[in-house]
């Protein structure tokens, strides 16, 4: 009985749990179920399993469509951009994390407070720059803006992290000749992967599901993203639900799996910094 009395006592708690996450499994549900349907069974059946499943839709995004070419578009532009943002912010938190200069903890603050800063406000000023230097409508003009804005969240992450490396192992590492490029490559990067992993996942599905800044930068047809021509789906007298969750599965399916497989670092990642 008492057992059955601290069950009920949390059956509140549960139930809104439950509740919580069917409402974000639902729109996947969605998605999965309306991509692998007809256009005529999605109207008689819109929330129900697929009786007659078909591959219509997914080849028609894929080969009609051209999917095909803007999933390596987005793919390199992640990639390209996360790296960037990665190997930069590997090199600086190392520096705010283990040196000591005049300035640094200034420095550290104003790099931090710049994740307050919405990308609205800078892409004007963004897209003149980039239009002097010839960069407009480039994969890597592109790469460099987004590596900008993931940048203070990655040194903020990293930072954290790299203060809890102790000094005695650089210690020990520079009196056996390493240098300080070698003790990053050797000694800071091995121990922080849970935290560079993270910050992959983290920066990968920003960029993945980035629609403003690939719209206004990349104007070319052959170089939109697959977010950009997703939202070309739905003009103003077609509307094909079908097509479009064919259109989404290509776009959420691939950070899933990236999901998936790095979720055991992603939580020890996130909290590797808060606890010395």
């Amino acid at each position: 009985m008492l057992e059955f009395a601290k069950f009920l006592k949390k059956a509140p708690v549960y139930i809104l749990i439950i509740l919580c996450a069917l409402s974000a499994l639902f729109p996947l549900y969605y998605m999965f179920v309306t991509a692998f349907k007809s256009q005529t069974e999605f109207y008689d059946n819109p929330f129900g399993i697929p009786l007659k499943p078909t591959l219509e839709n997914i080849i028609n995004v894929m080969v009609e469509k051209q999917f095909y070419k803007y999933l390596l578009n987005t793919i390199l532009l992640t990639v390209v951009s996360t790296l960037i943002a990665i190997i930069v912010s590997v090199f600086a938190s190392f520096a705010y994390a283990k040196k000591r200069f005049k300035g640094r903890d200034t420095c550290f603050n104003l790099t931090i407070g710049l994740t307050s800063v919405p990308a609205i406000v800078v892409l004007v000023p963004l897209y003149a720059v980039l239009a002097k230097l010839g960069m407009l409508n480039t994969y890597f003009g592109t790469s460099l803006v987004y590596a900008g804005f993931m940048l203070p969240f990655c040194v903020f992450v990293l930072t954290s992290f790299f203060k809890t490396i102790d000094n005695e192992i650089i210690d020990a590492a520079k009196v056996d000749g390493c240098s300080e490029i070698s003790l990053i490559a050797r000694i800071f990067i091995p121990l922080s992967k849970p935290a560079l992993i993270t910050l992959f996942i983290i920066d990968g599905l920003w960029v993945w599901n980035e629609l403003l800044i690939a719209l206004l930068l990349l104007q070319d047809n052959d170089k939109r993203t697959l977010v950009v021509q997703l939202g070309l789906f739905q003009g103003r007298y077609v509307y094909s639900p079908t097509l479009i969750m064919a259109g989404s599965l290509f776009v959420g399916l691939p950070m899933i799996i990236i999901y998936l497989i790095g979720q055991k670092y992603f939580v020890k990642g996130l909290t590797s910094g808060a606890i010395k």
